[in-house]
């Protein structure tokens, strides 16, 4: 599929867009609009996904409880998270009068950055990288690990005990996975002699061989950090609902709790 999108890539009539553009107007005007084109179509793949993520974890949430998931919106309840997304944007925002007003706003915003920069570094196929850092893996670490900073604001500024257990919950996890999750990232690394996400795939295409077979117990050891890292079941005890109600978004409503939502499903 890599192969595809960048054979595409290359014979892609951008190339000859951004030639007229540049011979009419100046390299800079190009580098700007090429930026934009990028910007937008990480964005627009980041919101399908998390689209498709609302559908599928519902769908295959409700087969396991002997139900069918959404399946009144639209064929197959596919219009369900639109038809969500719509109902959170209607929804009133309140906001606790014994809340930090100034902090209670900001994590919803803070949250979704870090999910929306992790991208930038990300192959998507051949010479279609946002921004070909050298030191990759330490960014997305870095950029991972500033999320649970803006959570535990958002549990301590609404001045409410169950948030603020839930986002000391979040801190606690962030220090047992984040070592594991550091230790797994090394394996791949070291084999391929370069932090850079993009050198890592060559590597992988050089050899013909991708190191998820080649390190079974670095990927098992990351896939299990990566769920508890992500608050989902069964390591969602951020926001064990039956013992501390949300979590740390409890005191948040309509939109703002649905750009946390959104981010889990984005991360």
């Amino acid at each position: 599929m890599s192969w595809l999108i960048g054979t595409w890539y290359d014979f892609d009539p951008l190339h000859e867009l951004y030639g007229w553009i540049s011979d009419k107007t100046s390299s800079e005007v190009v580098y700007v609009i090429a930026a934009v084109v990028g910007a937008t179509a990480i964005l627009t793949f980041v919101g399908l996904g998390a689209l498709v993520n609302v559908w599928l974890e519902r769908r295959i949430i409700g087969r396991m409880q002997v139900r069918r998931g959404p399946n009144r919106v639209g064929p197959f309840g596919l219009l369900q998270p639109v038809a969500d997304a719509i109902k959170l944007i209607q929804k009133e925002v309140l906001q606790p009068t014994v809340s930090d007003r100034a902090l209670f706003n900001l994590p919803p915003i803070l949250v979704f950055i870090p999910a929306m920069l992790t991208f930038a570094v990300f192959a998507w196929a051949p010479d279609l990288v946002y921004v070909d850092l050298n030191v990759g893996v330490l960014y997305l670490l870095a950029i991972g690990s500033f999320t649970s900073l803006a959570i535990f604001v958002a549990g301590w500024s609404s001045n409410n005990k169950y948030a603020l257990l839930g986002a000391m919950r979040v801190i606690a996890m962030a220090i047992s996975y984040e070592i594991p999750i550091v230790l797994a990232l090394l394996a791949p690394v070291l084999f391929a002699g370069s932090m850079s996400l993009s050198t890592i795939v060559d590597f992988q295409r050089e050899y013909d061989v991708w190191l998820a077979f080649l390190l079974p117990l670095p990927l098992l050891i990351y896939s299990i950090s990566a769920t508890a890292e992500l608050n989902r079941t069964p390591a969602d005890i951020a926001e064990a609902e039956s013992e501390i109600v949300a979590g740390f978004h409890t005191e948040y409503s309509g939109m703002k709790f649905g750009l946390f939502y959104a981010v889990e499903l984005i991360n």
